[in-house]
């Protein structure tokens, strides 16, 4: 029995070593991202060249706090800038060629919430979780070369809810400084970068 109840002393207190994420504590998260999950895309048509191009990646800031152990829940915000540039021929002036650049801007903004798995390596925080929010989308577009389109061709908003999943992991280099990496939907397809953590 007393075996037993040392045995059972020594697993808890290897548990515990291993767990990060605590009740009351707050997780401040900066981060970039590749691949917008959310984004224009057109094919090229005959005599059309377009080519769409990431201005400003996704960028963004996360706010999580521990509502249980291991149960965080928060909110993000995210921003990217795209450009797409279309080349065609004039088809009322043959051998005059259109350029059409249109700036897309995203602005991801939402709640989100993360459950952290005890695996019991030390300094590593697993998580998985999801994310429900809102999606600021505009467009201005603009011509230029032998044409005679206005210069300004308007402007155009696609707004609307998103919603995603994320799955990630951190390592502390100290007991409140942390490097992320997580995979998902509904922002981008991968992201990394600083997690700090508030409390113990």
């Amino acid at each position: 029995m007393k075996k037993l109840i040392v045995l059972a002393a020594v697993l808890m207190a290897w548990i515990g070593r291993s767990q990060i994420i605590y009740q009351g504590n707050s997780l401040i998260n900066a981060q970039v991202g590749f691949g917008l999950t959310n984004h224009v895309s057109m094919s090229n048509g005959a005599g059309m060249d377009f080519k769409l191009k990431t201005v400003i990646p996704p960028v963004g800031l996360s706010y999580e706090y521990a509502i249980k152990d291991n149960i965080t829940v928060g909110g993000f915000a995210d921003y990217a800038v795209q450009q797409g540039i279309m080349k065609m021929t004039d088809p009322f002036n043959p051998g005059d060629e259109i350029k059409i650049t249109t700036d897309y801007n995203y602005i991801f903004l939402g709640a989100l919430a993360n459950y952290h798995f005890n695996l019991n390596i030390d300094k590593v925080d697993v998580y998985g979780g999801i994310k429900l929010g809102y999606l600021a989308f505009s467009s201005q577009t603009k011509s230029s070369g032998d044409s005679d389109l206005p210069a300004n061709l308007g402007t155009t908003d696609m707004s609307g809810l998103i919603y995603g999943f994320q799955l990630g992991g951190r390592y502390f280099f100290t007991d409140h400084l942390a490097a992320h990496l997580h995979l998902g939907y509904g922002v981008s397809y991968v992201s990394f970068g600083i997690t700090y953590k508030l409390g113990y």
